[in-house]
């Protein structure tokens, strides 16, 4: 999920990277948007701003699907032998809804490992109906 231009719309909950604090923060809903402000209630119902000149990021919300997602992203790309991968994603538990190519999987470990093929398999084995083929 790209957050390096979004904007959030009016009426929409976000999140927000603080520097300072080093995490994504949820805040309320945006009840205007300027061309250099955006204009939000807080959780106190307090009016507040973020000076869009700033450089702040901003994101939706994510969803369960995202996040899954982006686990399973670091899982792959931290693994550096199948049996490590395959214990991560077995202690997740993903429901991720939205199906994930073969492809896609073989594109993260490829170039890591000399057997991407096997740890390609191996992973789309433990996430079963949730592999869709590529052909």
């Amino acid at each position: 999920m790209s957050t390096e231009k979004y904007i959030p719309e009016v009426g929409e909950e976000f999140e927000w990277y603080s520097e300072h604090l080093g995490k994504w923060s949820k805040y309320g809903n945006i009840i205007a948007i300027t061309s250099k402000e955006i204009i939000y209630i807080d959780k106190d119902g307090f009016a507040q701003t973020f000076n869009l000149n700033v450089g702040y990021k901003f994101r939706p919300i994510p969803t369960k699907a995202d996040v899954e997602r982006d686990e399973l992203v670091r899982i792959i790309e931290d693994s550096y032998s199948s049996y490590l991968g395959a214990a991560h994603i077995q202690k997740v538990g993903f429901t991720i809804p939205k199906k994930v190519k073969r492809s896609d999987i073989f594109d993260l470990v490829g170039g890591r490992l000399c057997s991407d093929n096997y740890l390609t398999s191996k992973i789309c084995d433990l996430l079963g109906d949730l592999v869709e083929s590529d052909v």
